[in-house]
């Protein structure tokens, strides 16, 4: 935070007399990405250049063509791809959890950035009604590399003859945007079974000093607010068992956003999504 927001915050929470020691914010995230991948083109073809059926997707046939003396007349060669387009959204990430073994099913589950008052970057969990939230933050790496922002930040406070403070008033409103690198991976290590998303975007983030009522009281927060993660641009590596041992190698890439609504205040991070915590 900056001078000024370290200020603001440590004045604001002593007019208020209230301390929560794992102050955050929880905020609803939804994918909308697009994928695209290559497929075969054609299908098995036999020596003289017939789709042999039941039909078989292939990239590749080769024929030959021979006179009534069996001589050679003609040579053929053939490869065609074509490129898939497929929407990628919560179901399908959640889907990735579900082959890690992390959920049963993608029923119900919502995935959640949970922020604390430290730092910008979020930590990620996977929420259910009725089942405890589940830390998947292993599984991201995210990362901001260099800024541009705006903030409006203001306070004022008025005295009585005694010195006491009869009024007060606090505003700090941002929007930071981050060029952002962010990779996803179920797998273990390099050439083990998995998928890992590798993409890059910008980063917008919006926070805001809030009054939240606490029980009876009311004290002043940081928020976070509606952000985004646009401009995306990447790639997706499967590597799943050959039947032989091995493994194959599948690619694909990614465009488009994530989106993550306006917060929600979290008193107590500990309590409920703990490895959202500040470092010690």
């Amino acid at each position: 935070m900056t001078f000024q927001r370290t200020y603001l915050l440590a004045l604001s929470a002593a007019l208020a007399g209230i301390a929560h020691a794992s102050l955050g914010t929880e905020s609803l995230v939804t994918l909308r990405l697009t994928e695209q991948y290559t497929v075969p083109g054609t299908y098995e073809k036999d020596d003289t250049g017939r789709i042999i059926y039941p039909r078989v997707a292939n990239y590749e046939n080769e024929w030959s063509r021979f006179d009534f003396q069996g001589n050679l007349v003609q040579d053929n060669y053939e490869y065609q791809s074509r490129m898939v387009t497929a929407r990628l959204g919560n179901r399908e990430f959640l889907g990735f959890l579900v082959s890690e073994g992390v959920i049963s099913s993608v029923s119900g589950w919502s995935l959640k950035a949970i922020y604390n008052e430290a730092s910008s970057i979020p930590t990620f969990y996977i929420t259910r009604p009725g089942s405890a939230p589940i830390y998947v933050g292993n599984y991201f790496d995210m990362q901001t590399y260099g800024e541009a922002s705006a903030v409006n930040a203001t306070s004022f406070e008025r005295f009585n003859t005694a010195g006491d403070t009869i009024a007060s008033s606090f505003r700090d409103e941002s929007i930071t945007k981050s060029e952002t690198f962010l990779t996803f991976s179920t797998q273990s290590g390099a050439g083990t079974e998995g998928s890992t998303m590798n993409v890059q975007g910008m980063w917008q983030h919006t926070l805001s000093l809030r009054p939240v009522r606490v029980g009876s009281d009311l004290e002043y927060r940081y928020i976070d607010g509606a952000g985004s993660l646009y401009a995306i641009s990447g790639s997706i590596d499967d590597v799943i068992p050959d039947g032989q041992g091995g493994f194959d190698n599948f690619q694909s890439i990614i465009e488009g956003s994530w989106l993550f609504a306006a917060g929600w205040p979290v008193n107590d991070l500990s309590a409920i999504y703990p490895q959202a915590e500040p470092a010690p």
